[in-house]
């Protein structure tokens, strides 16, 4: 029986711009359900953990929501502390955890100046967190050895050998994908040329290591045929129609994003509270699903 969720992954996770005050400023103009935006930072992040999708499945579930994730968060950053939470459990397995698998091409760097973790998610460098020489260095090390191609397999890689080792430890887990995943499938059906973001060969090649995590990768109802998926022949599925893909969820909502529910006054694709609620009953639904399966 588990007795609490973990959560961890990047800022689709995190419920980005619940909690900004210039967000809230034009969303209390269209939608009443959010928090005053003149209320103090401290009750707006509050809020923003409370109505991000991993609060609300903490009401959905009855159960603890440990949410870790962060903006700009990497893969390596959701293993990392993954790692380390299951450690510091007396029994992990009395945990339920999902990860979300974030943009490929980010880093969980250790700043030895600042003797501490950071995040690197782009060459621009705007995070807060880099000091003195971080900046350029970082905006060097993506110019010089970021590829896209390259960072998509390690992430792959990496995705089904953290699974594994969850697996050995006989830990209940749930996968989302985002991004990433979406732009190497095929541009149609009757193609084999996929986007310029991988190749067939190395596709075909990992399908059968991914059938071993197939009932922990995570699938959303769509209307279409199934698409945007990181494993492409599921046998399990509680739908007909679906996909891995977080993002290809979203898209084929309504009001899902904080452009579309502000009329493209907020220029940001972030998830609305509407689209966290949608979210957190999708993955509970997947636990269930998950749950009546393995039990």
């Amino acid at each position: 029986m588990h007795k609490q969720i973990y959560v961890n992954g990047s800022s689709f996770s995190y419920g980005y711009g619940l909690d900004k005050k210039e967000f809230l400023e034009k969303l209390n103009q269209v939608n009443s359900e959010y928090i005053d935006f003149n209320e103090p930072q401290e009750k707006l992040n509050d809020w923003r953990k409370n109505n991000c999708w991993p609060g609300i499945l903490q009401t959905l579930s009855g159960m603890n929501v440990i949410n870790e994730s962060l903006y700009g968060g990497s893969f390596s950053r959701v293993m990392r502390m993954t790692f380390d939470y299951i450690n510091s459990q007396e029994n992990p397995r009395k945990t339920f955890y999902i990860l979300e698998v974030p943009n490929y091409d980010r880093y969980d760097l250790f700043s030895v100046q600042q003797n501490r973790f950071i995040k690197a998610s782009s060459p621009e460098v705007s995070d807060e967190e880099v000091v003195g020489m971080e900046f350029n260095a970082i905006k060097q090390f993506y110019t010089c050895f970021s590829d896209w191609i390259v960072a998509w397999r390690r992430e792959v890689m990496n995705l089904l050998f953290f699974s594994n080792y969850l697996k050995s430890l006989n830990l209940n887990f749930i996968i989302i994908p985002t991004e990433q995943f979406l732009l190497t499938q095929q541009l149609n059906q009757s193609s084999d040329k996929l986007s310029h973001w991988s190749n067939r060969i190395f596709e075909n090649s990992v399908q059968n290591s991914l059938k071993n995590i197939d009932l922990n990768i995570i699938k959303f109802p769509t209307k279409n045929n199934s698409y945007g998926n990181l494993y492409n022949n599921s046998k399990f599925t509680p739908y007909k129609n679906y996909t891995n893909n977080l993002l290809v969820y979203s898209d084929e909502s309504k009001n899902f994003m904080f452009n579309e529910e502000t009329d493209n006054i907020l220029n940001d694709r972030h998830f609305t509270l509407s689209g966290n609620k949608q979210i957190a009953k999708q993955v509970f639904n997947y636990m269930e699903y998950y749950k009546s399966v393995t039990i």
